[in-house]
């Protein structure tokens, strides 16, 4: 799939599906990655390392929309694994969120 990094300024993308680590039970740890459509062909996809560092270092703002609601994607940290993760914001049922979202 392509990918978008080489881009200098800000950039919104929709998040549109996700892909889960398989046999993952950790409920902060189970995406491995995270694409859309995005304007290039075959649309994008970055793993979750690649999206926590792109949200971090201000290159790229990611959303969900989910039950009508547009929802920025954030880094949150696991205070048991003290781990960085995907989730949205405001996030008050994950099966709303990422999580909610098709699989591919």
């Amino acid at each position: 799939m392509s990918d978008l990094s080489s881009a200098s300024s800000l950039i919104d993308l929709d998040v549109t599906y996700i892909r889960k680590i398989p046999d993952h039970y950790d409920g902060h740890h189970r995406i491995e990655g995270i694409g859309g459509a995005g304007d290039v062909p075959g649309g994008w996809y970055h793993t979750e390392g690649e999206a926590i560092r792109n949200i971090e270092a201000g290159t790229y703002d990611y959303w969900v929309m989910a039950a009508g609601t547009r929802m920025r994607v954030i880094v949150s940290m696991s205070a048991l694994l003290m781990s960085k993760f995907l989730t949205t914001e405001p996030e008050t049922d994950p099966a709303n969120g990422l999580l909610g979202l098709a699989e591919r």
